[in-house]
């Protein structure tokens, strides 16, 4: 049975590297094939506060809310949906009752379409749930649960030495820098968020990814497929650890790499990241014309 993920973005709208990093995590498993989709069920929400996000590109770049009309004589606007899960909801650590802070919680957890419909979808797979990464920034952090309160988790080892390999898998995959930790010691206290959700819920490896970089949200735009090319290769090698088999881990040591053939069909395969791009593609159109020639 193969081993299921849910994978989100942010749902901080000011965060735009999240969507595109989950966008671009959706289309490399678009290509990605049989031969690893057999061993993973990837589900991908790359964008879970569209009017918010919609928002910063409209009228205030740093809006990190979603647009509800609170009902509120100040006339605020917006409710923090990482501040909106049913764990330690309302507790103001972290978080506020104020309408008017970006850290606004809500009038009761799930009152928001945006949480209650990740919320649903969760319940839909639960059973088969064995991993959730939450894609954030900035900070190149890896953290874990919990975030509302500095106690150690259940499995606090567990999830730290796969949050350990997480890390590694990010840092060998890009410039060096992300570091990882416990959330309420490592980043500050918060209640009512996604990651402490899920892993209340039973969902063994639970994480909060806050992307590149390290002292804004703006990220320049040449960094951004780089960002998204680093992300994806560390999923890969996060996935083969959760599933531990020998071929589930051996996705780690590859790319994948795209090629079109005479009749301009793209064709898609795993090979080695050793090997040089232009014999990669070569590859993989031989390997392509030899099933085709043994069918």
């Amino acid at each position: 049975m193969p081993v299921t993920h849910l994978t989100t973005d942010s749902a901080h709208a000011r965060e735009w590297i999240s969507p595109a990093v989950a966008t671009y995590i959706a289309q490399q498993l678009s290509l990605a094939g049989s031969q690893f989709l057999k061993l993973v069920t990837v589900i991908v929400v790359p964008l879970t506060n569209p009017d918010g996000y919609e928002y910063t590109h409209t009228t205030d770049r740093f809006w990190r809310k979603n647009r509800r009309r609170n009902i509120d004589p100040s006339g605020c606007v917006g409710i923090d949906l990482n501040r909106n899960w049913n764990i330690s909801w309302g507790n103001l650590d972290g978080t506020s009752n104020d309408p008017c802070s970006f850290q606004y919680c809500g009038d009761s957890a799930f009152s928001e379409p945006e949480t209650r419909a990740i919320r649903n979808l969760t319940a839909i797979f639960l059973q088969k749930l064995s991993a959730y990464i939450s894609l954030h920034s900035y900070g190149q952090l890896v953290l874990h649960p919990w975030g509302h309160t500095d106690k150690k988790p259940p499995e606090y080892k567990k999830l730290m030495s796969m949050g350990k390999k997480l890390l590694r898998a990010l840092n060998n995959n890009s410039h060096s820098g992300y570091m990882a930790g416990q959330s309420s010691w490592v980043l500050y206290r918060s209640t009512g968020t996604s990651d402490d959700y899920m892993y209340n819920l039973g969902v063994p490896y639970t994480y909060t990814v806050e992307l590149p970089n390290t002292d804004s949200f703006e990220l320049p735009t040449s960094e951004i497929l780089p960002t998204a090319e680093h992300v994806w290769e560390a999923f890969v090698c996060f996935v083969g650890e959760v599933i531990g088999t020998p071929r589930a881990k051996s996705f780690c040591s590859k790319r994948i790499v795209t090629a079109i053939n005479d009749y301009n069909v793209t064709i898609s395969s795993w090979v080695d990241k050793g090997v040089p791009l232009a014999e990669a593609k070569t590859r993989v159109l031989n390997d392509y014309k030899k099933k085709l020639a043994d069918k």
